[in-house]
């Protein structure tokens, strides 16, 4: 009984990850397609002067398509598809960003991209884009894959409030995702 139980529990499980996807999935798709952002999958993703670059996904937000490198997954499209939300909200001078922007650097994933090679190669540096990139990254692994190990109590309970009232700004400004 023991271990149909637990052969039933991992299904159940895994049937209601699957279902999350499937959600999100369309939620992103929703948002993509109010926000009249295209979405284009591609062989090799390339930067501004046409260079092969080594990346699973991009967002275009010159030309407002998100670029996904085929075998990308949903983790990849759903950050991806962040980085335009987040630039929507900077934008507007959304206090919400604001407030990210403010406290990005508390946060376990700011330090790993500020310290990375890669990021600050892409970035030049540049603390504003590296904070931008930051902020996307929280909400895509904090969030919604919900990968709160690395940081504090405090600040997911923040996270949390932060994006129930990004959400309310984005359903009064798209229409019901």
């Amino acid at each position: 009984v023991e271990e149909n139980y637990t052969q039933w529990d991992a299904l159940a499980k895994d049937l209601k990850f699957n279902e999350a996807n499937r959600d999100l999935s369309a939620s992103l798709g929703h948002f993509l397609e109010k926000a009249n952002i295209r979405v284009s999958r591609l062989d090799t993703l390339k930067d501004e002067e046409g260079n092969a670059i080594n990346s699973a996904g991009m967002a275009d937000l010159t030309n407002r398509v998100v670029q996904l490198a085929q075998g990308s997954d949903l983790q990849v499209a759903t950050e991806e598809t962040t980085h335009f939300l987040v630039e929507m909200m900077r934008a507007e001078g959304n206090p919400l960003f604001d407030s990210m922007y403010r406290l990005i650097e508390n946060y376990s994933e700011y330090k790993t991209i500020a310290n990375s090679e890669f990021y600050n190669n892409k970035y030049n540096g540049d603390t504003d884009l590296l904070k931008r990139e930051a902020i996307a990254k929280v909400i895509t692994r904090h969030l919604i894959n919900g990968d709160v190990k690395n940081e504090t109590k405090e600040n997911v309970s923040r996270l949390q409030r932060w994006f129930d009232r990004v959400l309310g700004w984005l359903s009064k400004k798209l229409g019901v995702i």
